[in-house]
């Protein structure tokens, strides 16, 4: 939508610059400016990302559509520089000898299993994700109008995801962590939340 609203303002054309992120961009007219977009919803770069996520709290995201971390913080406090860096090295050993294009397969596989099942079980979602796996990235997204409420619901039966305004539920498949097992327990959630109006309900 923001690609699009700024498309019909002014003449955009891909730009080939790369910036060894996952932004994607594009030349304003014939002018020297670059616009630079992230877009997880609706373009896949989880093959190229090499970002993590440090918060301001010490806390390290190695993905981030996932809410795997490692508290780098509290480590620090108790273990000082050398637990640091045994912490480092552990959050990172996830990678090693991991063949990236099977870890894509697979995040394709568990996305097409969860599209399936919550369209199946949960039929007020619509689907906001591209249905075609080739220019989805490691995140599916539904909208619901109480996508906000649904979320929270969510989140208190331990289905952690995000919200994005207006009506966005936004999940991260992450393979190294999950399997099928874990994707239908989640939609057992999220059926049993919306088949009972939960998110109605005081928390």
């Amino acid at each position: 939508a923001v690609f699009d609203d700024l498309a019909a303002h002014f003449p955009l054309q891909r730009d080939p610059h790369r910036s060894g992120g996952p932004a994607r961009y594009w030349r304003v007219g014939d002018t020297a400016t670059r616009l630079g977009l992230i877009s997880p919803l609706t373009a896949n770069f989880c093959d190229t990302c090499n970002r993590v996520r440090l918060t301001t709290e010490g806390v390290l995201y190695t993905c981030l559509g996932h809410d795997d971390h490692v508290d780098l913080k509290t480590i620090l406090r108790q273990d000082g520089v050398d637990g640091l860096d045994a912490a480092l090295d552990a959050a990172l050993d996830v990678w090693d000898e991991i063949d990236m294009a099977d870890v894509r397969a697979a995040s394709l596989r568990l996305a097409d299993l969860f599209i399936a099942q919550v369209e199946a079980r949960c039929p007020d979602l619509a689907l906001a994700s591209p249905r075609d796996g080739g220019v989805r990235g490691s995140q599916v997204s539904f909208r619901h109008p109480d996508g906000y409420a649904i979320m929270q619901a969510l989140i208190a039966r331990g289905v952690i995801g995000d919200f994005r305004a207006p009506d966005i539920l936004r999940f991260g498949l992450t393979p190294l962590y999950i399997g099928e097992d874990d994707i239908v327990a989640a939609v057992d959630i999220m059926a049993d939340v919306m088949d009972t109006r939960a998110w109605d309900a005081a928390e």
